[in-house]
């Protein structure tokens, strides 16, 4: 089991506060100066992991673990003992969950809820985007098929205008003709308001588009002012 390194370094402060240094006669000094326990607190000092308050979740184990780590990286540079562990004897050793852990946990949560939003964000406006490229492919072909409409239609009126003023011969054909190409512009405008409807539906869609990239600043906002405070 990986052992946190701040449950390490706490445990090592906590350790370490058992001990008052002064100038004194320790070797491994520097220019006849090393550093040695005052007199009322002797090395080596004894200690013991007392209480490990459940709130924290961790397993006695991994607290006893990460003591034996703190332990050890205090003793290593020097070539005297400063610490042992006995059970039951010396210094106890507690992690007493106040409300400071409670605050850290608080803001974990936190973080951990805006990271989540921001995800969902994020993939919000990828398929936004998507929909968007998709619209604009079709509004493009839409055009064009626009374009060829009405130009059907200025032909179908024409043609019509022409009957009317007896330009054009009132044959059956004629009349068959003109009839068909009433027939085509009806349905082909018939087509055209259902693809409106269709479109407008996409940008009902991708309008929201905004709506998502407002919501990610200000989770980024939120993001900065929660870092700010820590």
């Amino acid at each position: 089991m990986a052992i946190p390194l701040w449950l390490v370094g706490g445990v090592g402060a906590l350790a370490l506060g058992g001990v008052l240094w002064q100038e004194g006669h320790l070797s491994g000094g520097s220019a006849g100066h090393a550093h040695l326990a005052a007199p009322r607190c002797e090395v080596p000092i004894t200690l013991h992991l007392e209480a490990v308050d459940r709130r924290f979740r961790l397993e006695r184990d991994a607290v006893q673990a990460a003591l034996d780590a703190a332990v050890s990286m205090w003793d290593g540079p020097t070539p005297e003992t400063l610490f042992r562990q006995r059970e039951g004897e010396g210094m106890p050793v507690r992690l007493v969950f106040d409300e400071r852990q409670a605050g850290a946990e608080s803001r974990d949560r936190a973080r951990a809820e805006l990271d989540r939003l921001k995800r969902g964000i994020a993939e919000r406006e990828e398929r936004l985007d998507h929909r968007h490229s998709a619209l604009a492919a079709d509004a493009a072909g839409y055009q064009g098929r626009l374009e060829d409409l009405q130009a059907r239609q200025r032909e179908y009126e024409e043609a019509v205008a022409a009957w009317n003023a007896g330009r054009m011969a009132h044959s059956a054909g004629n009349r068959e003709r003109l009839e068909r190409q009433r027939r085509g512009s009806a349905g082909r405008w018939m087509r055209r308001g259902t693809t409106w409807s269709r479109a407008a539906a996409r940008w009902s869609v991708g309008a929201t588009s905004s709506t998502a990239r407002s919501a990610t600043s200000r989770a980024r906002s939120m993001g900065s002012t929660n870092g700010s405070r820590n």
